[in-house]
């Protein structure tokens, strides 16, 4: 929400692209100044890949936010929060959304923006998020491809409003993917 209301209210890319179109940075990258981090992105070059040479040493560094608090098993400079890049999701490859197309759409509070998921094995910086294709299933078996958590009640998840909640891990998934899209028109059950 606060990079929106800093950038003419566009979320941020999933992640940036050389000319070639090779995968740069992750999307947390462009968080870092409003997470009081502003030092560090300002070290890392922007223009290069997140494990290059010149960047490696940064990704490295652990940045405690993007870590779900409760997650043990976690390498300290890993990540516990992902977006979910496709076409019709908040982060479509290569462009950004904004947030009024959303609220004139299906509506924020009825978009997730941002969930956890367990065992991805992803550095912060790394450019790989969860791929809306590979969420065709509950989150109790996406453990290392999408929206999970080691969580008894659910997993941790983030709308477009800004509102966070608990999804249950049980959740269908048609439900899920509804959740997803921000502009499917789907209909979201009450309290699903």
């Amino acid at each position: 929400m606060n990079y929106a209301s800093q950038n003419e209210g566009s979320l941020p890319i999933s992640y940036t692209r050389d000319a070639e179109g090779n995968r740069l940075l992750s999307w947390r990258y462009s968080l870092l100044p409003m997470l009081d981090n502003a030092a560090l992105a300002r070290k890392i070059d922007p223009q290069q890949p997140w494990n290059s040479p010149e960047n490696q040493q940064y990704s490295e560094i652990q940045i405690r936010v993007f870590i779900c608090p409760d997650e043990n098993d976690l390498p300290a400079n890993g990540a516990s929060f992902f977006t979910i890049t496709g076409e019709d999701t908040l982060f479509p490859v290569g462009s950004s959304v904004k947030l009024t197309q959303v609220e004139e759409a299906d509506g924020a509070a009825n978009t997730l923006m941002i969930t956890e998921a367990a065992e991805m094995n992803v550095q912060w910086l790394e450019p790989r998020d969860i791929l809306f294709s590979d969420v065709t299933t509950k989150p109790r078996d996406m453990l290392g491809i999408g929206p999970s958590s080691h969580h008894k009640n659910g997993l941790n998840a983030f709308y477009a409003d800004g509102h966070a909640s608990i999804i249950s891990k049980d959740v269908n998934p048609k439900v899920l993917r509804a959740l997803i899209t921000w502009n499917g028109g789907e209909e979201v059950p009450e309290g699903f």
